[in-house]
């Protein structure tokens, strides 16, 4: 869409953000509307939690009283890695779990300089053969990375399908267990207690013309489902602060912030939190076994 098309439909609705033409609006019309996103078979949170045995719901008497703000990016430091670009495939949940893990690495470490780039080829290519044109799932992904992930600069990624690397991988890090988040208070104790997590949520053609302030929907057809990592929240203006895979040049520098219960980010899809364990570097990866 036209980003003068949607600011006319935000001023006469009153919305709180502005719209913008960029590389991803412009090139959804070359590429089909598929592109850029690839959150498949997207669930709702109620037949997630109904799936999966395990819920954080036990961790409520353990965790304090969220505060009523949380930006992982301004935490006693910058604790999110870097923004990237899935480009046009379906990618995005690779790139969702490994924002997430990637944070929650330098914050188990206490480190936010911590120099760490997991490979989302890795996870992607390994874990669903030749997906870019039909996507994956956020649980999927999860439970694939109980294998492991490894390093960027050992299996970088293209936008495409890539062959999974005939020689393994060693791995930076596993997943020793995930679970689906219940309840918008376990959510913002979880992000404020242990750090980002993974959501999904509708898209719209008006997203992709998003250029900062809070997005709500406003015009245009549903496109499809994205997956995105959850780095904080404001409970005074009620909207979560998302890192996207869209690259800097989109939205405010790849980051974006949308009203609760938004494109059905709260009450239609889960939230995925994940426990991780680092695997010793000098041991070979055939005895790095997830504890």
């Amino acid at each position: 869409m036209e980003a003068s098309h949607v600011q006319k439909v935000i001023d006469v609705l009153g919305g709180e953000w502005i719209a913008k033409d960029n590389r991803i609006s412009a090139a959804v019309l070359k590429s089909g509307t598929m592109a850029f996103m690839g959150l498949q078979n997207a669930l709702t949170a109620v037949e997630e939690e109904t799936k999966l045995a395990r819920t954080t719901e036990p961790q409520m008497a353990s965790l304090s009283p969220p505060p009523r703000k949380v930006d992982w990016r301004d935490n006693n430091g910058n604790y999110v890695t870097g923004i990237k670009y899935q480009g046009a495939c379906g990618s995005c949940v690779a790139f969702a779990v490994c924002a997430m893990l990637e944070a929650r690495v330098r914050i188990l470490q206490n480190d936010p300089n911590l120099e760490i780039d997991l490979s989302e080829a890795h996870l992607f290519s390994c874990g669903c053969t030749n997906c870019c044109d039909k996507g994956w799932h956020n649980e999927k992904a999860l439970k694939h990375a109980r294998k492991g992930i490894g390093l960027e600069k050992d299996f970088p990624y293209k936008p495409g399908n890539q062959n999974c690397p005939k020689q393994a991988l060693s791995p930076y890090l596993k997943v020793r267990s995930y679970s689906v988040i219940k309840g918008e208070e376990t959510r913002k104790r979880i992000i404020a207690a242990k750090g980002p997590v993974v959501a999904s949520m509708e898209i719209y053609d008006d997203f992709r013309n998003y250029g900062g302030g809070i997005y709500s929907h406003m015009t245009g057809s549903l496109k499809g489902h994205h997956a995105v990592c959850i780095i904080g929240y404001n409970d005074d203006d009620k909207y979560w602060i998302v890192k996207n895979s869209w690259d800097t040049d989109w939205g405010e520098n790849g980051f974006f912030k949308i009203k609760y219960n938004e494109c059905g980010i709260d009450e239609k899809f889960a939230f995925y939190d994940a426990d991780l364990v680092l695997v010793p570097a000098n041991l070979p990866p055939a005895n790095n076994q997830v504890a």
